[in-house]
């Protein structure tokens, strides 16, 4: 089988049991059973880009997303399972959940702040570089400096 056909396969089974860990034996069978058929079907296409197009019109595609709604139906809106690494706020305590909102909101409003000092800082910068300009020699020095910097990273591109 094709290198990447193989690693289309393992990345759509990789969708599956990374996202859902509470997979039902039932459903597991029908998983299985389906890979089994995707490894078959693959097996004949040297090309990903084919296997793909070909994958995408077929029956076996279908019930390749079927699954996700067995998985859904199964575990329910309101339980879909969280890796043991991911966060998951069933968890922690609602004290936890309030000083980790606390901790964000201080981290934005730091975040926010910066931002704005630094939109301040370069307005200040541009309105002075223009006060500069705008008086008769030093506007045309520092317009001749600015073009000789210019050439001069021109030049050094060639």
């Amino acid at each position: 089988m094709d290198e990447y056909v193989q690693n289309s396969i393992n990345v759509r089974k990789s969708t599956i049991y990374d996202n859902y860990h509470n997979v039902p034996p039932e459903v597991e069978a029908k998983i299985d059973d389906i890979f089994e058929r995707m490894v078959e079907f693959g097996e004949k296409y040297t090309d990903v880009i084919a296997f793909e197009n070909d994958f995408q019109q077929s029956d076996l595609n279908k019930e390749y997303i079927a699954i996700f709604t067995d998985l859904a139906t199964v575990n329910g809106p309101d339980s879909i399972s969280f890796k043991d690494s991911a966060f998951n706020p069933k968890n922690y305590s609602s004290d936890d959940l309030k000083e980790m909102g606390k901790r964000e909101l201080k981290e934005d409003a730091r975040y926010l702040v910066k931002d704005a000092i630094v939109t301040e800082l370069h307005k200040t910068a541009i309105e002075r570089d223009q006060a500069l300009r705008d008086i008769p020699v030093v506007g045309e020095i520092i317009q001749a400096k600015r073009t000789m910097d210019m050439l001069g990273r021109f030049r050094r591109r060639k």
